[in-house]
Parts: structure tokens; C-alpha cells; sequence
């Protein structure tokens, strides 16, 4: 099943607003079959107890956020990062002249058409099987590329180092979209903030006041917190979407570049 079926904000929330409901009936029935002062002596442990966890699930938080908004701001970098490669590599490719310029420009508008699809994809299975896809089509372009080279050897210098960045950013890209929050980690985050929430929940039952809007209001708030961390981690797949801009202007200029279209060339730096 796609990951976000499992982590979606709606679910999150109802598990959210679950453990507080049950953490306060079980506090509620604490209460009624303890005596007051039994229940006077139990809560300032719980109050350290619950400062404690909800203290823990605040820092786990902020450190996975951070972590997930820092891993697609270096994604997005990436993609523009691909795009200007294979920008770069298309211009200094019209030093050869034809028809070596336009068929390494061909391999390349194929390379980045498939790369563009990555981001129409839906699943890990099948952007991995679109990276794997992309990635088999850098030895042709390699291989054309060392042709050009051995046919204008003046050139190699121009040439060939783009083309070297190309297959280099691939590697980088595909390193980074592998990078994601450990399973263990995002484990506890859940099981910790189902804790909290559950405590809480049974701090407002053993006072006897129910405390709906600001146990629900906080419950609210961390389920949102923790789907964003997801949500961002995941970028393919979600509503926060890596920026895919670049790589398609790429594609356009590429277009552009080859015969029977008008337009201007390739960009690149």
C-alpha cells in the first residue's frame, strides 16, 4: 500500500483524538473508583510524567521537521542543479556541429523526458523503476559522447565534462530521493505521540474536567505536525511536491534546440 494511505491527515487525526478520548475514560473511571485523596497524591507524578513526554515528543519533532524540510530544500536544489546540467551539455554539444551535436541533443531531451516523468509518478515501485529507466540511458549518451570526442579531440575539453556532470547529478539525485526518516524513527514518533496524547487525555479524566477543545486543539496540532514531517519526507507522493519547473524548461529548450522546431537553443551555465 502507497505510504501516504497509511500516514494520511486523517487518519493521524482520528488516532490522534482517539488516544486522548480513551487516556480521559480511563482517567474518568480512575477517579470515580479511587478516593479524592489518592487521586491529589498521583498528580504531580503524572504532571512530571506527562511534561516529560510531551517535552520528549516536542524536541523528536522538531528535529525529524527539521531534518525532512532540509533533505527537499536539497532535492529541489537537485532537480535545478540536473536541469542546468543537461542545459550545459546541449549548448557546448553545437561546438561539434551535426549530426554529432544533434544526436547527443536527442539523448539528452530522451534522458530529461524521462526524468520529467518521475515526477508524474505515483509509488515508490514506480519511480525507481523511472530512476532505473533514466539511468540505463546514460551509457548511449556516454558512448556518444566518446565518439565526439574521438572524432574532434580539440573539443574534448568543451564537451565532454557537461556530459560527465549529467551522469554525476544522476547519481546525486537518486542518492538523495533514497534518503528518508529511519521506520524506527517515525515509529516512535507515533507510538510517543500516541502516549502523550493518551496521558493527557487521562490527566483532564482524573481532575474530572474533559478539557475537549484544548486536548483537541493540541491533538490537532501534533497529528499535523507529525503528517507534515511524513508528508515532506515523502515529496512524490503528498500534497508538499518537489518543484519539477526547471527540469521541464530543460525539455522545452531541448526541444527548441533540434531540427523542425522554432524556438531558441538550450540553456545552460
Amino acid at each position: 500500500m502507497v505510504l501516504e494511505q497509511w500516514f494520511s491527515p486523517l487518519l493521524m487525526l482520528v488516532v490522534a483524538l482517539s488516544s486522548v478520548e480513551i487516556g480521559y475514560q480511563i482517567g474518568r473511571r480512575v477517579r470515580a473508583a479511587a478516593r479524592a485523596r489518592a487521586v491529589e497524591e498521583v498528580a504531580p507524578q503524572l504532571g512530571m510524567v506527562l511534561g516529560a513526554t510531551l517535552g520528549l515528543l516536542g524536541l523528536l519533532l522538531a528535529f525529524s521537521f527539521g531534518a525532512t524540510s532540509s533533505r527537499i530544500a536539497t532535492r529541489q536544489d537537485v532537480i535545478v542543479k540536473e536541469a542546468n546540467a543537461i542545459g550545459t551539455a546541449a549548448l557546448r554539444a553545437g561546438l561539434l556541429g551535426d549530426p554529432a551535436a544533434q544526436d547527443i541533443r536527442r539523448a539528452l531531451l530522451a534522458y530529461a523526458e524521462k526524468r520529467l516523468e518521475l515526477f508524474e509518478s505515483r509509488g515508490l515501485a514506480e519511480y525507481f523503476q523511472l530512476e532505473r529507466a533514466s539511468g540505463e540511458m546514460l551509457p548511449e549518451l556516454w558512448l556518444l559522447a566518446d565518439r565526439a570526442a574521438k572524432a574532434r579531440p580539440d573539443l574534448v575539453m568543451a564537451v565532454v565534462p557537461p556530459i560527465n556532470d549529467v551522469m554525476d547529478v544522476h547519481s546525486e539525485r537518486a542518492a538523495v530521493a533514497r534518503q528518508h526518516l529511519h521506520p524506527i524513527v517515525l515509529a516512535v514518533l507515533g507510538l510517543l505521540t500516541v502516549v502523550s496524547l493518551g496521558t493527557l487525555g487521562y490527566g483532564c479524566g482524573l481532575a474530572g474536567h474533559a478539557q475537549r477543545v484544548l486536548t483537541g486543539a493540541f491533538a490537532l496540532l501534533a497529528a499535523g505536525t507529525l503528517w507534515i514531517t511524513v508528508d515532506m519526507d515523502y515529496p512524490r507522493h503528498g500534497l508538499i511536491r518537489v518543484d519539477g519547473t526547471a527540469m521541464t524548461e530543460a525539455v522545452k529548450a531541448l526541444r527548441a534546440s533540434l531540427p523542425g522546431d522554432a524556438g531558441t537553443p538550450a540553456s545552460g551555465g
